[in-house]
């Protein structure tokens, strides 16, 4: 069996404490997927109003 070892802790920086906790990635990556949809179909819709 094959274990992977959790990340080293952060040694500090500005967003290095997001990567490291698993929710607050998980939350990150939620948000910038949630934005880009939304800007995605914005502009989908904008198009399809000009057809």
């Amino acid at each position: 069996m094959i274990r992977i070892q959790a990340a080293p802790s952060p040694d500090g920086g500005s967003l290095s404490w997001v990567y490291h906790n698993p929710f607050y990635w998980s939350m990150c990556k939620s948000l910038v997927v949630f934005v880009g949809g939304v800007f995605l179909v914005r502009t989908v819709s904008d198009e399809w109003d000009f057809l």
